[in-house]
């Protein structure tokens, strides 16, 4: 079974000259104004790349540490860290001020504001959504907090987290903003060019529709130049009511008809030729999927799925997702994804 499609170019290990190493505590000084916080009880630190760090190997950064009555000190052309050895990091352990304008300081767990980043999902909202925590601010830091991510193993599959750890990121770039998000690029990685389409007006709405009101919809958009670039077919393109029969399988109790991946023929009679007539009026097509809930017997791909997961198709139990195992997942992209 190929796992290589798995794998992604990493760098996780940072410079040993780079490291700041006590029994309860790392720091790694990345670059003169970025700094990793790494904190556990029984000093196990991570080298490993995580699902949002992959590239910790950056050239040497010359700064100073000193140890003094159990006070930490170090510091770089940029930053002062100042830290009570081996306690466990708070606002009154560990603090970092910045040398040059505007000259602030963040004690560990303050609170602070940022000019934002990311917001993980549109659902439920409508208007001005609260960004997520950037790189950048008008305070000249910001903190990223990456304790909670997964990590990727040496197959380059996700492992959870050794519990209570903590896996943080300074980041005191003041007002040099492109700076900030150039070293947030050589961190995490060059994000991938989106193609045009993808920033095109995607229609999707949350409706079941028939193969022909969707068609008669494209239809009409095209009459009156309403531009779209893709086409959204939320989850009712699958059986969603699932037919009585088939519900004496382990797990069952569990089931919503949330997850699916047989299309509903009696919405979409002729899938085929509705998928073609989408590409035929150059829309890309996304089908909404929600796979927490696995395969349930009534799937079309059930029985080769089963049999490829060791499970008697016969017994009817479902076949549960396993997101951790790369094996599980390489089924699960050849016998019902990618179908």
């Amino acid at each position: 079974m190929d796992m290589s499609r798995f794998q992604y170019e990493t760098r996780p290990k940072a410079l040993a000259a780079n490291l700041v190493v006590g029994a309860c505590y790392r720091f790694t000084v990345l670059t003169p104004s970025l700094i990793r916080m790494e904190f556990h009880s029984n000093g196990v630190f991570e080298d490993r790349a995580s699902q949002s760090v992959f590239f910790r190997d950056f050239p040497e950064v010359s700064y100073s540490k000193k140890l003094e009555n159990g006070i930490l000190t170090v510091e770089t052309e940029e930053l002062v860290l100042t830290y009570c050895e081996n306690a466990p990091f708070s606002a009154e352990t560990l603090s970092l001020r910045l040398k040059n304008a505007p000259a602030t300081s963040w004690n560990f767990g303050d609170e602070f504001e940022d000019l934002g980043g990311t917001y993980k999902t549109l659902d439920m909202s409508n208007g001005e959504v609260p960004l997520g925590q950037g790189v950048c601010s008008r305070n000249g830091f910001s903190v990223m907090d990456d304790s909670t991510t997964m990590l990727l193993n040496d197959e380059g599959w996700v492992e959870v987290r050794t519990p209570n750890t903590v896996d943080c990121y300074f980041w005191g770039y003041g007002f040099r903003y492109r700076e900030a998000v150039a070293d947030l690029y050589r961190l995490t990685g060059i994000p991938p060019m989106l193609p045009a389409y993808a920033l095109g007006n995607w229609w999707s709405r949350y409706h079941a529709y028939t193969q022909e009101e969707y068609q008669d919809l494209v239809l009409r958009f095209e009459k009156e130049e309403v531009p779209f670039s893709v086409g959204v077919v939320d989850m009712d393109w699958h059986i969603v009511n699932i037919p009585d029969e088939y519900k004496n399988g382990e797990g069952w109790e569990f089931e919503s008809g949330w997850t699916g991946y047989t299309w509903n023929e009696e919405l979409f009679p002729d899938y085929k030729a509705f998928l073609r007539f989408l590409r035929e009026h150059n829309l890309k097509v996304s089908l909404n999927l929600h796979p927490a809930q696995g395969v349930a017997c009534h799937e079309v791909m059930y029985e080769e799925l089963a049999t490829a997961c060791g499970i008697d198709p016969k017994t009817r139990k479902r076949v549960k997702l396993d997101i951790l195992s790369p094996e599980f997942m390489a089924k699960y992209f050849d016998i019902i994804h990618h179908p």
